[in-house]
Parts: structure tokens; C-alpha cells; sequence
């Protein structure tokens, strides 16, 4: 019999830079977000991906960086929490 993956709340937030330079402090700010809030250490830390261990039972996070058009750059932050948190 196969388990049964929990249930989670799961949130998604995008920010959107005009440029390379706000985008950089807004994904250094990000890790520290990440690093204060999220239950599980950071397991990955690059200049285009931040991402915690993974859990079934506590808060993980990860964040992405991604050009956009002309000088635009996106963050794409996700946090799962357990339901029961």
C-alpha cells in the first residue's frame, strides 16, 4: 500500500526587478529571509537558486532567479508549510 504524501499549504510569490542591480540585493535579502524563516538550513545556495532541504513535516523554501525582458529580472520565491503547522 503506497503512502499517502501529506497535505501542505503551499504559497508562491513573484517579485519583479527592472534591472540586474535591485535584483541582486532583493536575492541577497531573500536568502537571509530563507536562512531566518524556513525550518529546514539551506541546502543550496547560488546566484540564481536558493533552496532548503526538503521536509514533509516542516516549513522548506526555495527562490529563483530568472532573466526577464530587456533588463528585467524575476524572483520566484515558494514556501510549503504542513498543513497541521
Amino acid at each position: 500500500m503506497e503512502e499517502l504524501e501529506r497535505e501542505k499549504n503551499i504559497a508562491k510569490k513573484i517579485i519583479i526587478c527592472p534591472n540586474a542591480s535591485v535584483c541582486k540585493k532583493a536575492f541577497s535579502l531573500t536568502q537571509v529571509f530563507i536562512s531566518e524563516n524556513a525550518q529546514m538550513k539551506i541546502q543550496l545556495a547560488t546566484d540564481t537558486i536558493i533552496e532548503t532541504y526538503g521536509s514533509q513535516d516542516k516549513v522548506v523554501m526555495k527562490a529563483t532567479k530568472i532573466p526577464g525582458e530587456g533588463e528585467s529580472e524575476t524572483i520566484d520565491l515558494l514556501v510549503i508549510c504542513p498543513v497541521d503547522w
